[in-house]
C-alpha cells in the first residue's frame, strides 16, 4: 500500500507500508503525482529505477549515504584485494 502527502510548495512524497525498489513511473502517476510538473523525482533504489527514469531526466544523480552500501567504490577500505581495479587503477590490466 501507499500514500501521497502533499504540500502547498508543489512537494509530494510517496510512502510506502512495503520495502521495495522504485521500477517505473506508476509508483507516483498511480497516486495522481504528474512527474512532468516535477523539477526534481528523488527514489530510493540502487539501479532499478533507471530504464524508466533516465528518459525524462535531464541528469541522473547517484548518492551515497552512511549504511551498509556505498556507490564511492574508490574509497572503500577493501582488505583481502589488490588495489589494481577500476575505478581505482585507470588500466588495471595493462592493456
Amino acid at each position: 500500500m501507499a500514500a501521497r502527502i502533499s504540500t502547498d510548495d508543489n512537494i509530494d512524497i510517496v510512502l510506502m507500508t512495503v520495502r521495495e525498489q522504485t521500477f517505473a513511473h506508476t509508483a507516483f502517476t498511480g497516486l495522481g503525482i504528474d512527474l512532468t510538473d516535477k523539477r526534481i523525482i528523488v527514489v530510493k533504489s540502487t539501479q532499478h529505477f533507471h530504464a524508466q527514469f533516465a528518459p525524462i531526466a535531464r541528469v541522473v544523480l547517484y548518492v551515497s549515504t552512511p549504511g551498509a552500501k556505498t556507490f564511492d567504490f574508490v574509497n572503500i577500505p577493501y582488505r583481502a584485494r589488490n588495489l589494481n581495479y577500476w575505478p581505482r587503477a585507470d588500466n588495471p590490466l595493462g592493456e
